[in-house]
């Protein structure tokens, strides 16, 4: 009998070992969630001073703090002879670029998020849905024809034409994804896929029969992405589109976290899967569309940067979602600088930049056998 006995001990010893060591990785990550904001909320604001005074032209830090105090606060700082030199290149051109950037990292990063739990695929990212091509077909349109400097066609800008192109394509993607069924996320991933294939080959129509070497060289810089334009007037409106997606889904994180267990579990536990899916999407093609619009097309931002947090903060959304979305502006903010820095007198596409930093770092990722995705 005690055979017996110690044999059905040893089950209940080696549940328990496991219990307890479930129990402590799951305070570790307790734990890791609020450090991990904290340390990328204070990260971001450091970065976001220390990122205006690089530059071709250094600028003090001193100086950058005294600028932004007197056009900010009204603080009548006696700066050095230079910061009146100063004054109009952090305000008028860096800081908004900067600023656009964080807003752009966030977004991008917050659409990552949702759409890898709608989708259940760790592929997903924000121009999954074709968003992106159909962006760039907006703009390449609108540059080679002339429409998006001159404001032909009733007086749409080249913004303009980007988002609508955006708009366009998701509404397409949807609409096939959903005929014959009531929308599996697999249909969507399909018709995204066919959808981005057949807008960048008619945006690449265009190129390849274009005349203007100018007019190329400008959609093969917006393709790539590009912060350059950035100004005080294209601040507000991302600002408060990436603002109200952000509160709208912290208040859907129970809902993610369980649609990322599959269609037939959400079902169980009351969350109607199929139609949450759509209204996210839509909501993140909105988001996309809009910093498509401004910016261009920017890759790797809302693949990367939701996996590398997942991957320390754990799958709650309750803390994935708002360190991801300051971790997308933190890393997207130090891409632009690479970009503005790294070639003398020059610049390169954020776009290249973001990739040659992302693929190392994922590839990584998927090589240590500790990562899981959900």
């Amino acid at each position: 009998m005690s055979g017996g006995s110690l044999t059905r001990q040893k089950p209940a010893a080696s549940s328990g070992a496991g219990s307890g060591a479930g129990a402590r990785r799951s305070k570790v990550r307790g734990v890791r969630g609020p450090v991990a904001g904290v340390v990328v909320v204070v990260a971001l604001a450091v970065s976001i001073v220390a990122a205006v005074s690089i530059g071709q032209m250094s600028i003090p830090f001193s100086e950058v703090l005294q600028v932004i105090g007197r056009r900010v606060f009204g603080l009548s700082t006696a700066g050095s002879a230079d910061a009146l030199q100063f004054d109009n290149v952090v305000w008028d051109i860096r800081l908004p670029r900067v600023l656009l950037s964080v807003l752009v990292g966030a977004g991008l990063a917050m659409c990552g998020v949702v759409m890898q739990a709608a989708l259940q695929n760790p592929l997903a990212d924000p121009y999954l849905l074709g968003v992106s091509a159909g962006g760039s077909l907006g703009a390449t349109v609108a540059i080679l024809t002339g429409f998006g400097a001159s404001g032909l066609f009733m007086g749409a800008t080249l913004p303009v034409w980007a988002f609508a192109g955006s708009v366009i394509a998701t509404a397409i993607v949807l609409i096939v994804g959903s005929l014959g069924s009531r929308g599996s996320a697999v249909k969507l991933v399909l018709a995204g896929a066919a959808v981005n294939a057949l807008c960048s080959a008619i945006a690449s129509s265009f190129v390849y029969f274009a005349a203007s070497a100018e007019g190329i060289r400008s959609v093969t810089f917006w393709m790539l992405g590009s912060l350059a334009s950035a100004t005080w007037a294209s601040i507000p409106l991302p600002a408060i589109v990436v603002a109200f997606a952000a509160l709208v889904m912290l208040t859907q994180v129970r809902n993610l976290d369980v649609m990322l267990t599959g269609d037939e579990s959400a079902v169980t536990l009351g969350v109607d899967s199929v139609s949450r899916r759509r209204w996210y999407l839509l909501l993140c093609a909105l988001v996309t569309g809009v910093l498509v619009s401004q910016v261009g097309v920017i890759g790797f931002v809302g693949l990367l940067v939701p996996h590398v947090v997942r991957g320390i903060v754990g799958s709650s959304h309750r803390v994935l979602l708002p360190v991801a979305v300051c971790a997308g502006g933190l890393f997207l903010l130090w891409a632009d600088v690479l970009a503005r820095v790294v070639v003398s007198n020059s610049e390169l596409p954020i776009g290249i930049v973001t990739a040659v930093l992302g693929a190392p770092v994922f590839l990584h990722m998927l090589t240590k056998k500790e990562y899981r995705f959900g």
